[in-house]
């Protein structure tokens, strides 16, 4: 389908050996509390464990678009040295996740319109491709799950919250039943940046039940082994989504929200 809806639309210390946090997410609004080291992180330097640590924190939601990251202030939350800090910071900003403001210093990024659009331009293509490989490799298993996602769903209409977290796992599942690592990697990537939009298009009037019917028809063409009409389900479906991401964007965007720092 074409995607014509989108298309016009931080010299430092040297540092001494502290037991750095484990790498978990913070919860939503706990961004301060220290992780702990396990065994799995035996190998990691206290810059990956920071790294991971933040960037885990952005897909959750606890560091938020626009908060401005301060060395000073991660290198005590998380005990440890501002070494380490500067190091994971620049790779986030690498990765596009964090960006430098003007007037404000490091932040993690927000997205504008055309960010956004080229986001889920990116996304049709990605999930569209995802679809047609789960179509050609789901197992009965793979679609016995998603069956049920899609049962949970519609029980959840109510509920924005639960809805968009039933939704993410659908998607899940249908990444995993494209069996492709090198999907995996883009996919992974694209995760991250669906991290930085604000809120959920759930919570629009309608929307979680439109979802479902859209759900059904892709997870029909799975069931059915149709690569090509899968693609074009999924694509549909990011396509709807856009439209309305792009209405809460703009909203946003006219009302000058901004997220303190």
């Amino acid at each position: 389908m074409p995607a014509s809806v989108l298309l016009h639309h931080g010299p430092e210390h040297p540092c001494e050996w502290r037991a750095l946090p484990a790498v978990t997410a913070p919860s939503r609004g706990g961004t301060d509390a220290p992780i702990e080291a396990g065994p799995e992180d035996a190998g990691l330097s206290r810059a990956e464990r920071v790294y991971r640590h933040l960037r885990a924190g952005i897909r959750a939601g606890a560091y938020r678009p626009g908060q401005r990251l301060r060395e000073t202030q991660l290198a005590a939350a998380l005990d440890t040295s501002r070494t380490p800090v500067r190091e994971a910071i620049r790779r986030l900003e690498a990765d596009r996740l964090v960006e430098d403001v003007p007037g404000r210093g490091l932040a993690v990024a927000r997205l504008d319109q055309d960010r956004v659009r080229e986001l889920y331009q990116f996304r049709m293509a990605i999930e569209g491709a995802a679809a047609e490989m789960a179509a050609l490799h789901a197992t009965a298993l793979d679609i016995a799950e998603l069956s049920d996602l899609l049962e949970q769903m519609r029980t959840a209409a109510g509920d924005s919250a639960r809805a968009a977290h039933l939704n993410r796992r659908f998607h899940e599942g249908i990444y995993r039943a494209a069996r492709n690592s090198f999907l995996s990697h883009a996919i992974a990537a694209m995760t991250d940046f669906m991290a930085l939009l604000p809120g959920t298009t759930y919570a629009l009037p309608g929307r979680a039940a439109e979802v479902v019917e859209e759900h059904e028809r892709v997870l029909r063409a799975i069931a059915e082994r149709d690569p090509e009409e899968a693609a074009r389900a999924v694509r549909a479906h990011i396509q709807k989504a856009a439209q309305f991401r792009l209405r809460m964007t703009g909203a946003e965007e006219l009302a000058g929200v901004t997220t303190a720092g």
